[in-house]
């Protein structure tokens, strides 16, 4: 298990930071400058932090009170830098050893020879980083990563420079090479559909604070605050205050829109203010003259806005009578979209499932 509790300061700029990754994948998630690569470097120990504490497996890398702070390469941590760092003099075979040239050359090959299998280099081993794709250097720094036997591995936002459809196929062989090595690692990414298919686990960082770290199923479903919640896409986000509960199983709650009821896990003290949102793709869009429309949780509303996607539209609603600046955001597919003939200015209604609506805190 790695823990970090650390703390840096640079000028105007502060991280103080505090999290566990235990077993599996971790993202560590948030927008660019919010400390993520910082704080990568100082678990590496290519940084050094002002205050706090580093171990992995009980043996503690860093300890500002205890004066300790255990060299890069005696940490057991391999680190995937984001443009891969691979020696443009040596050829991939060369690049795959040079963390482990201290032992026998017997052993040495046998490394090589296993990676290189396992990365699909077969015929590229003479050749120089410039002589092969994005994809393939990919591989082999991490080959010259696993070669060292980690404990940890740590990747900066390791698929930034490749194009759509080779991300898509080194994600899928990451994972697979992890989830075989057994190893745990930590990934860095301003990217959220990145950050939740490669993750178990998701530690949002913004201006060098954690803002909350849980499995991703709870991030995306009951983030912590509205920070989270508006880092991790939740462009519908209402407050209103509870109505007086008539039903167990459910809970009105009053808002500028009108009163939406939802299903929490526990039950809310009438009058309280809170905080809730429902995500686009979560709204269902019905023709204002359906006969059979659901007897509670209904906009009705105009369309003001269309943003095209390949295979799915995002409409902007505005309420006729709700506020001035208010906008609720939904998607619908393109089978939807055409058979409502939906266009700017179509009136339409929506429909808010109370067990799609979440609380925030």
């Amino acid at each position: 298990m790695l823990h970090v509790q650390i703390q840096k300061k640079f000028a105007g700029f502060q991280l103080d930071v505090g999290f566990t990754v235990s077993s599996g994948v971790t993202a560590l998630f948030g927008p660019s400058g919010s400390g993520k690569s910082v704080t990568l470097k100082s678990i590496s120990g290519l940084l050094a932090p002002d205050q706090g504490e580093i171990s992995l497996h009980d043996t503690v890398l860093f300890s500002s009170r205890e004066g300790i702070n255990v060299p890069p390469q005696k940490r057991r941590i391999g680190y995937l830098f984001q443009n891969y760092a691979l020696f443009p003099h040596l050829n991939v075979a060369e690049n795959i050893v040079y963390g482990i040239r201290h032992l026998p050359k017997e052993e040495q090959q046998e490394k090589r020879t296993k990676l290189i299998q396992m990365m699909q280099l077969h015929g590229q081993e003479k050749k120089k980083p410039g002589e092969i794709s994005g994809g393939q250097q990919q591989r082999v720094a991490l080959a010259r990563t696993l070669a060292t036997d980690p404990q940890l591995i740590l990747l900066d936002e390791p698929f930034s420079a490749l194009d759509s459809a080779v991300k898509s196929s080194l994600r899928a062989e990451l994972l697979d090479i992890l989830e075989a090595k057994n190893i745990p690692a930590i990934i860095v990414t301003h990217d959220l559909n990145e950050a939740y298919s490669m993750s178990d686990h998701i530690t949002i960082i913004e201006m060098g604070r954690i803002m909350q770290s849980d499995n991703k199923w709870n991030i995306i479903n009951a983030p912590a605050n509205i920070a989270v919640a508006e880092l991790t896409r939740a462009k519908n986000i209402f407050s209103g205050t509870i109505a007086k509960q008539e039903e167990m199983e459910k809970t009105g709650v009053n808002t500028s829109w009108g009163t939406f009821f939802l299903t929490p896990s526990s039950p809310f003290t009438p009058g309280k203010t809170i905080h809730f949102f429902i995500r686009p793709h979560h709204i269902q869009v019905f023709d204002p003259e359906e006969k059979h429309l659901p007897e509670e949780n209904i906009l009705e509303g105009t369309v003001t806005n269309i943003i095209s996607h390949i295979d799915s539209h995002t409409l902007y609603l505005k309420k006729t009578s709700g506020p001035a600046d208010d906008v609720v955001f939904v998607k619908v597919n393109d089978d939807l979209f055409d058979k409502l003939n939906l266009a700017k200015n179509s009136r339409v209604c929506c429909y808010f499932p109370p067990d799609c609506i979440g609380v925030i805190g």
